[in-house]
C-alpha cells in the first residue's frame, strides 16, 4: 500500500510554522548583516562578500522583528510575541531618533502582547514611557515654535540682537512629518492583530490625535 497523501487540512496547519521557521531565518540573517555593519563599518561588509543596497537598510531588521512579531500574534503565542517586541524597541532605541514614531508604536505593540499575556503590570509601566515621552516631545516642538515667533517679532533687524535661532530647523515642518508618519502607522498589521476595539488600538488613536491637536 502507498503511504497516504497528507490531507489539504495538514497542509494549512503547517504552513503557519513554515512561515514562523522562514522569518525566524531571516531575522537571524538580518541581524547578523546589520549588527556586523554597525559595529566595524564597512569594512564588515567583507566577510560578506558583495552587497546591495537593501543589505545596508537600517530599516530592514525592524521590519523582519515586526513582521516575527506579527506571525506570533496570529498564532496567538503571544509572550513569544512580546519577547521579540522588546528585543524590537530595544533595537529602534539604538538605531532611531528618539521619540521616532516607529519606536513609540513598537513600545504600543509591546504594550499590546503583554496584555494579551496578563503583564498588565509590565504593559502598564510600558504605556507611561511611551506617554511620558510623546508628551516631552509634543512639548518640546511646541515651545521651539514659540521661541521662534518670538524671536523673529521681536529681534528680526535689531542691531542689539543678542539671540539667534537656526532657520534650518523648522518646528511645523518636524510636526507636520511626526503626525504623518505616526497615523501612517494606525494600519500596521499588529494592530489589526489586537482588533480595532483592543485597547491599545483606542489609545493609538487617542495619542495620533493628541499629536494632531498640537
Amino acid at each position: 500500500n502507498s503511504p497516504e497523501s497528507p490531507s489539504p487540512n495538514s497542509k494549512e496547519e503547517a504552513k503557519p510554522s513554515e512561515i514562523i521557521s522562514f522569518s525566524r531565518k531571516l531575522l537571524l540573517r538580518s541581524l547578523a548583516i546589520s549588527n556586523q555593519a554597525t559595529s566595524i563599518g564597512m569594512v564588515g561588509w567583507l566577510e560578506y562578500g558583495s552587497s546591495n543596497p537593501l543589505d545596508r537598510n537600517v530599516n530592514l531588521p525592524l521590519e523582519l522583528l515586526q513582521q516575527l512579531a506579527c506571525n506570533m500574534g496570529r498564532t496567538k503565542e503571544w509572550v513569544r510575541a512580546s519577547d521579540v517586541l522588546s528585543a524590537l524597541v530595544l533595537r529602534c532605541e539604538q538605531h532611531l531618533p528618539l521619540c521616532h514614531p516607529t519606536t513609540l508604536c513598537a513600545m504600543l505593540d509591546l504594550a499590546g502582547a503583554l496584555t494579551e499575556s496578563d503583564r498588565v503590570e509590565i504593559a502598564t509601566s510600558v504605556l507611561g514611557k511611551v506617554i511620558d515621552m510623546l508628551s516631552s516631545f509634543l512639548s518640546d516642538l511646541e515651545s521651539l515654535f514659540f521661541d521662534q515667533c518670538y524671536a523673529r517679532a521681536f529681534y528680526e533687524d535689531n542691531p542689539n540682537q543678542v539671540v539667534f535661532f537656526d532657520e534650518n530647523v523648522d518646528a511645523v515642518s518636524m510636526m507636520q512629518a511626526f503626525t504623518s508618519n505616526l497615523r501612517t502607522n494606525l494600519s500596521r498589521e499588529f494592530l489589526k492583530i489586537l482588533g480595532p476595539n483592543h485597547r491599545i488600538s483606542l489609545l493609538n488613536h487617542s495619542l495620533v490625535g493628541d499629536a494632531c491637536s498640537v
